[in-house]
Parts: C-alpha cells; sequence; structure tokens
C-alpha cells in the first residue's frame, strides 16, 4: 500500500500527512495510522515495521482501509497475501526456459515455472521471498511438484486449490493453440472408418501401400483436400475463433471375391455401410465434444465382373468413391492469452518485473486465424503434396494419441 509493505496486527491502516514518519498502532480499536510528510517516496523511508516495495510511489492521505491478507493453500504450499486491495496470483509451467521468471505488482503476480524444475521446490521458496506481496508460510511434506494456476483472486476469504494440472505451455508450439484442429478430426474419422470396416471384413491402407502388402479385400484412401476454408472469418462475436473447414477423402476398393464386392456395393449404395456413418463427434483438448459430419459420393465402378489392375499394380475388382468431411476449427483464445502474457513476463523480467498484465479470460487479442500456421486451402499444392502434409500430420496425431 503506498508503496510500502507496513507490519501491524491492526485490522484497519490510514495514511495521513503530516510533519514527520511514524507508525501509530492503537490495539484498542484495531488501527494503525501511517504519518508521513508531504512529497516523500516510499524509498526514502526507513523504518523497522516498514518495507519498501516500490521506491518511486509517492505516498498519498487515504481514509481508513481494512486490512486483510487471505491465505492461499495449493497443495502443500500455503501463501499469505499481503496487497493492499484484491492480488491474482497466476502460475504457469513452460518448456523451453531455464529458470524461473516473475512478474508481479499491487495488484497480481505471475510465475513461470520451467517444465525442468517442477519439483524444485527450494528453487521455488526463493522466487516467492522475492515477492513482496505474498508471504510463505508453510511448505508441507504434500508439496512435491508445482501446478498452473490459472488466476486465483485473493481478496477477504482463504482459498484452497486443488486437483490442478501440470499443462506444459510452450510459446513455439503454434497448434497447441488450437482447442480442435483439423487433424483432430481427421484422425477420428479414420479411426472409427477403420473399426467399421474391419467388422466387414474390408481393410483399410492409406496411398501408397507397400508392395509386401499380402492381398486382401481393401480400400486404399487419399487425401485430396485437407483444411479447406469454406465459412468467412468474423473478427467479432462468438465466430471471431470458428472457422468452417473441409476435407476430402478419395477411396480406391479393391475386391479379390465378386460376391464380396457385390454385397459391399449394395450395401454401400442402400445407405447400410459407410453411406449411414454421416455424423461423429471429435473432443476438444478440454474434453468438449464438437460435432464433424460427413457427405458420401455415388460408389462408381466399371460393372465390369472381370478383375482389374489397381493403382498399386495388383488385380482385384474395382471402385472409387469419396467422402467430404466438414467440421469447425477452433482457436484457443485463453491458451494464446496465456502464451502471451508469459512472452510478456519473459521479456519484462529484463525491465523491473513491469510488464504488462494481460486477462488470461478475455483479453483483446490481434492476431487472430488469418495468421495462424494453418495450410488453408492449399490451392499451391497438387494433390499428392496435399496427401503428404495431411499424412505427416496424421502420423504425429496417431503418434501423440499412442504415447
Amino acid at each position: 500500500m503506498n508503496g510500502l509493505k507496513i507490519s501491524t496486527e491492526c485490522k484497519f491502516i490510514k495514511f495521513i500527512a503530516g510533519n514527520n514518519f511514524s507508525i501509530r498502532d492503537d490495539f484498542s480499536v484495531s488501527t494503525c495510522k501511517v504519518t508521513f510528510i508531504n512529497g516523500t517516496r516510499a524509498g526514502d523511508i526507513v523504518d523497522s515495521n516498514a518495507e519498501c516495495v516500490d521506491k518511486d510511489v509517492v505516498l498519498q492521505s487515504t481514509g481508513w482501509i481494512k486490512i486483510y491478507n487471505p491465505i492461499l493453500y495449493v497443495e502443500g504450499i500455503v501463501l499469505q497475501s499481503y496487497a493492499p486491495f484484491e492480488y491474482q496470483v497466476q502460475q504457469f509451467i513452460v518448456d523451453g526456459i531455464t529458470k524461473f521468471y516473475t512478474d508481479f505488482n499491487e495488484g497480481m503476480c505471475r510465475i513461470l515455472v520451467p517444465k525442468s524444475k517442477i519439483t524444485d521446490i527450494d528453487g521455488y521458496i526463493e522466487v516467492i521471498n522475492s515477492i513482496p506481496y505474498l508471504e510463505l508460510l508453510e511448505v508441507t511434506e504434500d508439496a512435491k511438484e508445482l501446478k498452473n494456476i490459472y488466476g486465483v483472486q485473493l481478496y477477504r476469504t482463504n482459498l484452497r486449490l486443488e486437483n490442478l494440472n501440470s499443462i506444459v505451455f510452450n510459446p513455439k508450439d503454434s497448434y497447441d493453440r488450437y482447442l480442435i484442429r483439423d487433424v483432430d478430426y481427421l484422425g477420428t474419422f479414420i479411426l472409427k472408418l477403420e473399426s467399421i470396416l474391419n467388422q466387414y471384413g474390408v481393410a483399410l491402407h492409406r496411398y501408397p501401400i507397400d508392395t509386401n502388402t499380402p492381398r486382401s479385400d481393401r480400400l486404399i484412401y487419399k487425401i485430396t483436400e485437407y483444411q479447406v476454408q469454406e465459412s468467412p472469418k468474423s473478427n467479432y462475436g462468438p465466430f471471431r475463433d470458428v472457422v468452417r473447414h473441409k476435407t476430402t477423402i478419395e477411396f480406391e476398393g479393391s475386391f479379390l471375391n465378386q460376391v464380396v464386392f457385390e454385397d459391399f456395393r449394395t450395401r454401400y449404395q442402400d445407405v447400410r455401410l459407410l453411406t449411414d456413418f454421416t455424423t461423429f463427434y471429435v473432443e476438444t483438448k478440454h474434453g468438449k465434444k464438437i460435432l464433424a459430419s460427413l457427405k458420401w459420393s455415388q460408389i462408381n465402378t466399371d460393372w465390369n465382373p472381370d478383375y482389374n489392375v489397381d493403382n498399386q499394380g495388383n488385380s482385384g475388382i474395382p471402385c472409387t468413391f469419396n467422402v467430404e468431411l466438414r467440421y469447425y476449427v477452433i482457436y484457443d483464445r485463453a491458451y494464446y492469452n496465456i502464451i502471451h502474457a508469459i512472452d510478456m513476463t519473459i521479456i519484462g523480467d529484463k525491465f523491473m518485473h513491469q510488464a504488462p498484465e494481460v486477462d488470461t479470460e478475455d483479453a483483446v487479442v490481434e492476431n487472430t486465424l488469418d495468421d495462424k500456421p494453418i495450410k488453408q486451402n492449399n490451392t499451391n499444392l497438387d494433390s499428392t503434396d496435399i496427401h503428404q502434409v495431411a499424412s505427416e500430420d496424421l502420423d504425429e496425431w496417431l503418434k501423440l494419441r499412442s504415447n
């Protein structure tokens, strides 16, 4: 308060301009009166009961202010706030940094914890001790690993935080800034499609397949359109972070048995196999389910009962068809705001802990979907390149899923 941290057991405090500096406690009415000379800065004060936290603040007179020192319990770590008013605590685990970073002022503090130091409780204690608005009261045996704290507000009541997460934020990984991406829909669709075909007895392979793959009744798929933007982007309202995309997948069937081929074709045309698969849900990274839709084309065959050679050089009865996936790509604005706050904290560490404060709930972000690393439309790529790009994303998605 006024750039000073006053040590008192009273419940009310008041700053008054006078002829000298003094701190007087009246325990009979639980009041603390601080007298100062007009024009005095916090850095000019020398008193055992007044610790300077901002030397450039010019002391100002106040009315009676009720003192609240709320306590925050965070999984074995107990902190107490000595800020004059409401105080926000943010803490994020960050990849790509090697030391703790902090930003703080009278209204908030932000702590960046390196991924490699989430168990460094001793180092964390040193960080807390460097923030004048917080005091470390206790560290119990439950304090084993540091977690994320998403902007809790300390004011008039104590808080206990439980079930915190350890999500690692990486400022360099832009793809994590999406609640749900194209590849999330594509990967989920492929897995569901593979399950349907396995039950029917047809294998699913991605183009190109290995020539040593055993012959069987199978479908080979190739992604011919990927991340094609269909809806205009809005800079306002609820759709400013949502864009509708389309991905098209072509299939070439190759069947060893005439009976299986005709049954597959009949079921497809009668909306009993694949074509009855028209919608599916995909979970965002926060667990919310988003619906995607499918539009299947007609099945094309040459109606020739003789065996033909497919594009892999294998003999079989061919057929072709495609499906269009339509869905919404959703940008994670809260994640972006956190990353922006992390960036500003690292930059601000060089400037006396005065980086701009960022509201992680509803900050205004100038960058929108247009300048994110998303390969919209892919108009400059041929079908083979598009398939390669989508396949690389799909391989990475499947690898992460398996882990």
